[in-house]
């Protein structure tokens, strides 16, 4: 996938961050029951991880010797658990704020040769199916997302 953070957490952590985003996911699933409407904001970025993520429960998950799980989120993921943990006033939200702090302080974007390839690399192709496959207003939509944010054109 493109512009990663991986980051190493133990059992506790993983814990602590499935607790958050679940909180996160019952808010999110209680607002669109009410409200039915959409803004992208880290609540709802958050929420998603629960359902992707974290909705494993941490004695099925499987941690490697050193006793730590890798996990990759992207960049828009990791800043808005970043934000959510803010939030939280444990002592381990704040470990796992210092962890987040110190990749995303240190990241540096990735870039793709063309628009086919960042659309793969980009997990759009796991939602929306593949390129060749989209219409072609989305095709032109898409293209247009990338010459924009990524080759600065137009």
């Amino acid at each position: 996938m493109i512009n990663n953070i991986e980051l190493n957490i133990d059992l506790y952590e993983y814990q602590v961050i499935r607790i958050v985003c679940y909180r996160q996911y019952q808010l999110i699933s209680a607002h669109f029951r009410v409200q039915k409407s959409a803004s992208i904001d880290p609540s709802l970025i958050v929420a998603t991880l629960y359902s992707t993520m974290f909705s494993v429960s941490p004695e099925l998950i499987k941690l490697k010797k050193n006793g730590y799980k890798k996990i990759k989120l992207h960049y828009y993921e990791a800043q808005a658990l970043f934000n959510i943990l803010g939030l939280e006033g444990s002592n381990a939200s704040q470990h796992i704020r210092d962890k987040l702090d110190h990749f995303i302080t240190n990241w540096k974007p990735t870039y793709r040769k063309n628009c086919q390839e960042w659309y793969k690399d980009s997990g759009l192709e796991q939602a929306w199916g593949k390129y060749e496959d989209v219409s072609e207003e989305m095709a032109e939509a898409i293209e247009g997302f990338y010459n924009k944010n990524y080759l600065n054109i137009g």
